[in-house]
């Protein structure tokens, strides 16, 4: 009898664990799921016109669930808990999930489904949201440590270059230091004057660059030319000295139709001393400035786009910017060239300021994305066919802008993403100044930029 009843509660034991084992592959299961559904969400007007469902619903409905997914774990499961949260490689969710799979192949059939779908909806707008919190951290005081650890520039198949620490600093640490001495010595002046046209520009170089091969290795390229953001890796299958410097960037096509497009991302990014609520007085009526003077100064055919992309959800920008440009370029296929107008965000005491012959002139920075991320290295969702171009272009510009205005740029930035420049080999992104800047600064360094642009485009320089 006793022999009965112990084989009766080990049978009882064996079918609990049998159930909690199979509720655990279960919650386990739907949590990859659950996981994948999330990284579906993107646009959210596409989505909305889609499905008839809102962003804002979507996103209730995901945060009820995630937290009621959390609660289950952290009771029952703190295993698979402890290895979501801390992010281990490999994790043990993933693992038991696949075994699962093996079992029970519906989940993996769902999961497939879901990845094929997903193409870079969502995905792209998270890393964008990734990479602005994270540029948003490295530009405030409680900035982490990480973003201070020194940057190796790689090369392919080689063995990481690491260059001096000193010329891995943070951006704004940079200017901070190089602006030190920097005391503003009279009131802010009538942007209407400065617009004016008055901006005496240097016809004769500072010196110029004869000798390239001094940059043939990619550390001194780098150290020359680039920062390099810690989120991605320079290589030399994309800086190369001979192709940088060998590329056309001049434009085929005459100025009987548009040639050039400007537009803004962040079109209510504003310096020191805007005017709120106009966009006139920000980075838009810089570029409207800008537009100005390339067509009456260089003779090029310029659309300049104010559409703003940037209200109500700055993260989204760049999802909302991207089909309106498309449908620009579509309509008028023959602009050769894309320049996306920005401001950056510095720390307040930081000043990006350059004197240009007696004028306070405010720095600015060309920008690119490498679409490599270090942690998963090529972003084929995020693909650029046009990157070599892309970083030709910024290139030149800067020789070009060192030349003639040595101290007036800031390094080009490498970063992991793509940024919209996709589109056109000629696509371009620029940080116009900070937040710190006054608008006269801004309006000093505009005629600067056009003539840079008018030199490379024209082939003058």
């Amino acid at each position: 009898m006793r022999e009965i009843f112990i084989q009766d509660s080990v049978g009882r034991r064996t079918k609990v664990c049998l159930i909690v084992l199979l509720l655990l592959f279960f919650l386990i299961a739907v949590s990859n799921i659950l996981n994948d559904a999330a990284k579906k969400r993107g646009d959210d007007m596409a989505y909305e016109e889609e499905t008839g469902i809102s962003q804002s619903q979507e996103d209730a409905g995901h945060v009820f669930l995630e937290n009621l997914r959390d609660r289950v774990y952290q009771s029952l499961v703190p295993v698979y808990a402890f290895a979501e949260e801390t992010n281990l490689p490999d994790s043990f969710g993933e693992m038991i999930f696949q075994s699962v799979c093996g079992e029970m192949p519906v989940f993996l059939e769902i999961r497939e489904q879901e990845r094929d779908t997903r193409e870079s909806r969502s995905t792209y707008e998270e890393l964008i949201a990734l990479e602005i919190e994270r540029e948003r951290s490295m530009l405030t005081d409680d900035a982490p440590q990480e973003h201070e650890e020194e940057v190796y520039f790689r090369a392919e198949g080689e063995q990481g270059v690491a260059p001096n620490p000193a010329d891995t600093q943070l951006v704004d640490e940079l200017v901070l230091s190089e602006n030190q001495a920097y005391v503003k010595g009279s009131e802010q002046g009538d942007v209407a004057e400065t617009m004016s046209g008055s901006f005496a520009l240097r016809t004769v170089p500072s010196f110029t660059y004869d000798d390239w091969t001094q940059y043939l290795e990619l550390s001194e390229l780098v150290k020359g030319f680039y920062i390099v953001d810690p989120t991605t890796t320079a290589t030399t299958e994309r800086l190369n000295i001979a192709e940088l410097t060998g590329a056309d960037m001049t434009l085929k096509g005459d100025a009987s139709s548009p040639q050039i497009l400007i537009y803004h991302t962040h079109s209510q990014e504003a310096y020191a001393d805007s005017v709120p609520g106009d966009v006139s007085t920000g980075v838009v009526g810089a570029g409207e400035y800008l537009a100005q003077l390339l067509r009456t100064q260089y003779g090029f055919n310029v659309i300049h786009h104010t559409g703003q992309y940037d209200v109500g959800n700055r993260d989204m920008a760049y999802s909302y910017a991207g089909p309106a440009i498309q449908q620009i370029l579509e309509e008028n296929p023959t602009i050769e060239v894309v320049i996306d107008l920005h401001r950056d965000a510095v720390k307040e005491e930081t000043r990006l300021v350059a004197d240009i012959d007696g004028r306070q002139t405010a720095k600015f920075m060309f920008f690119n994305g490498l679409s490599y991320n270090n942690t998963q290295g090529n972003i084929d969702y995020l693909y650029n066919p046009y990157i070599k171009e892309n970083l030709a272009f910024s290139f030149q510009a800067q020789a070009l802008a060192n030349e003639y205005y040595p101290g007036v740029t800031r390094g080009i930035y490498l970063r992991a993403l793509r940024y919209n420049m996709h589109f056109l080999p000629k696509s371009m992104l620029i940080e116009l100044g900070a937040q710190t800047n006054t608008c006269e600064e801004i309006w000093n360094a505009v005629p600067i930029i056009a003539q840079i642009l008018g030199m490379e485009l024209s082939g003058t320089g």
